[in-house]
């Protein structure tokens, strides 16, 4: 059976040459497609480009028709004329031909390969050289197999050899049996032979080793070096995997031998036989340790990732890499199974459990697969997902782009709490607990017109015997009874509805809910009567949203507040206090605005409160303390807003914080008179450093250099060494050059030191990173200052700093001068300061260098101070 092209067109013409071409199709085409060839997809395209038909068409034509119809096209394709004529000659280089051509006088190479644009001589000339050859007693058998083959594939050889064919025919009717001079040449195997002999020659050596070692050393070594040879080969990277799953160690010079794709193979089927027979402790622990090669093999989507999905999906879900998840659903969606597919659904409901950006991006990937390009559900699960992205639409305030899609999927789904949905997102509200408090917010006129448009689809709700639908679409018609013009109470068909589904309702029943707020609204009905005697709404009173405190979730209440935000602010800031009373959290895009926060003390303490709770997200935290800042500055709060400042400092160690409050303060912040301009400059260069922003870093240096030149000549001093350690040299140079001289300081350099008075330092500041170069630091002190004993307290960031305070205090007077850090909290180092006794000097570095250099100066400080200067 051919297994290349190259065999294929082989078999193909020594077929041929008996003038079969059925048999032909038969031994050659049939077979390479029974083989599934890897050449034949782009022999298919190249040939149906040629000819000008489909790959389709070529596959079903009859053997018959395809070979009448291609072979005389053969001569003219490129990619197969490689095959016709050097390939078949490769073993064909018989004597008798190459003198048959000689005397046509046809140039030709030692393979006898003749030239496509050469044709024949007359049938004569022919003829002629043919009984020449019979005359020398050449091969007239191999004569007449080379010209019955040019004349199947070269229309004019036809014609011209017709005589010759047939007198060689006559002449010899034993042909079959005469001699033949061409002699076979053994060919080497190719390197491409060789390597699949060598393939599955190891293909076969692994299963031998695999049914006698049981994944032992041998199937390790074996698979090891199959690898080697075929970087993707399956069998050979599960196996590896399997073996490494029970031990880690066996396949280390294995993995580091392969190529790209054996270590995708590798590290899945590691992970496969982790989860089917290791704890899941071990496979969350591995796969955590591998979490970013997953993300990589996940977002490619290639063989190994469809291969181990559909058993790794729930596994990797329990662990928490929720991302690998969603790349695996969007990538390689068509390898799960349908127990995987509904549980993709499943954990887009239970939205809860996870973060909400991986929350979505499942939704999304799911949706993808299961919809048409036209937005058409496939199936129930198409039905499912689309409408669960419907309704987060519907949350997000999207009501439009909401609406499309629930008018797609009732095309399919004709049930009630699609109706029940659908007249929901019409009203633009996310449920229907949030419409009274939302009406009590809002205009009159605008929600009669919005009920007004369903409230047909809303009667037909309210007639069905399901409690759970008729209650809500009562519930609202008895809300477009109330304002409806002239109508003081709902309708009587309203209310013998809600009474029904009060009836059915058991204790704390969804639908009591309902019945509930329709009692409440002939409250407010019988109030507005007696108040302005029509249907306009009362001027917002909080109180009159207490029958509804306990029922409605946080969510409900949030999407009033923000309703309330959007009609009127002077509302909105009476029910954010009301709400804090109540205990629920404001939502943090509206909550934020700056007549909230600088209305209220209280609401102020309740973000304070959002900004420290261990649950608040980074992004949102420092959303919330930027805002905070300016609020206690405009009220005249100004340790609150040290405070927040304090706390901000903490976020800006983290890149991401860093960079959103880097841009609150590009936007114009105005850190004054919390912070001085020297503690903003300070700020603000620590933030360039944390950003990587290497363009700002400049200017921000000179601006603090001669803000503290003439005030801290040593400040300014370290600020030049800061911008040499950060390969700023023409800004050092530039600084150096205004810096005067200064007598006092002239022989204060960082030369060692023989003998000095002993001084006593105590270095304060600083975290983990500092206190690993203490001990360097006191080497370099000792080398160059024998006089100096250095004491360091590294508090880091601990809010607890009131504590260690008199102690710290204590330690620091009692030394002979104190070095201070920026790495501490602001009130903290504020209290250091404002208790110290002794002479205190700024470290700004952060480095070993920076911290001797800050204690030696501190140490020359002491001395003069006790008029014994080193």
């Amino acid at each position: 059976m051919p297994q290349t092209t190259r065999d294929f067109w082989l078999a193909f013409l020594e077929t041929f040459e008996k003038g079969k071409l059925d048999a032909a199709f038969e031994a050659g085409w049939q077979d390479m497609l029974a083989a599934n060839a890897p050449e034949l997809p782009g022999v298919l395209r190249h040939i149906a480009a040629h000819l000008g038909v489909t790959p389709r068409q070529l596959r079903k034509m009859a053997p018959r028709r395809r070979a009448r119809w291609l072979l005389p096209k053969l001569p003219d394709i490129r990619l197969l004329m490689e095959y016709v004529t050097d390939a078949y000659y490769l073993r064909r280089r018989g004597r008798s031909v190459s003198r048959f051509l000689d005397l046509l006088g046809k140039p030709h190479d030692e393979r006898n390969v003749v030239a496509k644009n050469i044709s024949l001589p007359a049938a004569d000339d022919v003829f002629a050289a043919v009984e020449r050859c019979m005359v020398e007693a050449r091969s007239v058998r191999a004569i007449y197999r080379y010209l019955a083959l040019q004349s199947a594939l070269v229309m004019d050889w036809q014609h011209r050899a017709r005589g010759a064919i047939a007198h060689i025919e006559a002449c010899h009717p034993n042909l079959a049996t005469s001699f033949d001079d061409d002699y076979s040449v053994p060919v080497e195997p190719s390197e491409a032979e060789q390597r699949q002999q060598t393939i599955a020659d190891l293909e076969a050596a692994l299963a031998t080793a695999i049914a006698a070692d049981q994944y032992g050393t041998g199937v390790v070594d074996t698979a090891t070096r199959l690898l080697a040879e075929a970087p993707s080969h399956a069998e050979a990277a599960c196996a590896l995997g399997r073996c490494r799953a029970g031990n880690q160690k066996t396949c280390e010079v294995a993995g580091a031998a392969t190529t790209c794709i054996a270590r995708d193979w590798l590290l899945m089927a590691y992970l496969v036989e982790t989860q089917a027979g290791a704890p899941a402790v071990v496979f969350d622990a591995r796969a955590q340790a591998h979490r970013k090669h997953l993300l990589d093999i996940a977002g490619r989507g290639e063989a190994p990732a469809g291969w181990a999905a559909d058993q790794l999906l729930a596994p990797l879900w329990r662990a928490g890499h929720g991302d690998v998840v969603v790349r695996l659903v969007q990538t390689v969606f068509s390898a799960l199974g349908q127990s995987n597919r509904r549980a993709v659904l499943d954990w887009v409901d239970d939205g809860s459990s996870t973060d909400p950006i991986i929350h979505r991006g499942l939704l999304d990937a799911l949706v993808v697969h299961v919809e048409t390009v036209k937005g058409a559900p496939i199936g129930e699960l198409g039905l499912a997902a689309g409408r669960r992205l419907a309704r987060r639409l519907n949350r997000e305030g999207h009501y439009a782009v909401a609406a499309r899609r629930y008018r797609v999927l009732q095309r399919y789904d004709k049930s009630d709490s699609l109706r029940l949905e659908t007249v929901l997102n019409d009203l633009e509200a996310d449920a229907v607990d949030t419409v009274v408090g939302m009406i009590l917010a809002g205009d009159a006129s605008s929600w009669r017109a919005r009920l007004a448009g369903v409230e047909k689809p809303l009667c037909r709700l309210a007639r069905i015997d399901d409690p759970a639908l008729a209650g809500p679409a009562a519930y609202l018609l008895a809300v477009y009874g109330w304002l409806a013009m002239n109508r003081a109470r709902p309708p009587r068909r309203v209310a013998a509805r809600l009474a029904e589904a009060l009836r059915h309702s058991a204790g704390g029943s969804s639908t009591s809910l309902w019945a509930a707020h329709a009692c409440y609204l002939h409250r407010l009905a019988a109030f507005q009567r007696r108040r302005c005697g029509g249907p306009g709404l009362p001027p917002l009173d909080c109180h009159r949203l207490g029958p509804l405190v306990g029922r409605l979730s946080g969510t409900h209440w949030r999407a009033l507040f923000r309703a309330a935000d959007r009609a009127d602010t002077a509302h909105a800031t009476v029910l954010a206090q009301w709400l804090i009373e109540q205990s629920v959290d404001l939502p943090i895009r509206p909550g934020l605005h700056r007549v909230y926060l600088e209305h209220s003390p209280a609401i102020r303490e309740h973000w304070t409160r959002r900004a420290t709770a261990c649950d608040i997200k980074p992004a949102q935290a420092v959303l919330v303390e930027c805002r905070l800042v300016e609020a206690h500055q405009a009220t005249d709060e100004i340790e609150a807003a040290r405070a927040a400042l304090d706390r901000l400092e903490r976020w800006a160690e983290r890149p991401a914080p860093a960079a959103t409050i880097a841009a609150w303060l590009d936007a114009g912040a105005e850190l004054r008179p919390a912070w001085s301009r020297r503690s903003i400059l300070w700020f603000r260069l620590r933030l360039a450093r944390y950003c990587h922003d290497r363009a700002s870093l400049p200017a921000i240096l000179t601006r603090l250099f001669y803000t503290i030149r003439d005030t801290d000549r040593f400040g300014a001093g370290e600020l030049i060494a800061l911008a040499r350690d950060w390969e700023l040299a023409d800004v050092a140079d530039r600084l150096a050059a205004a810096l005067p001289p200064d007598t006092a300081e002239q022989n204060t350099d960082d030369a060692p030191v023989a003998s000095a008075a002993p001084v006593s330092i105590v270095f304060v500041g600083g975290n983990e990173v500092q206190a690993r170069r203490d001990d360097a630091a006191r080497d370099r002190l000792l080398a160059e200052d024998p006089g100096i004993t250095a004491t360091f307290h590294h508090v880091g960031w601990d809010a607890h700093w009131a504590r260690r305070l008199p102690q710290l205090l204590a330690t620091c007077n009692n030394a002979d001068a104190v070095v201070l850090m920026p790495y501490i909290r602001t009130h903290f180092g504020r209290a250091v300061r404002a208790g110290l006794e002794r002479p205190w000097i700024a470290c700004p570095g952060t480095g070993t260098d920076a911290m001797v250099r800050s204690i030696r100066h501190a140490g020359r400080v002491a001395r003069r101070r006790h008029g014994n200067a080193g």
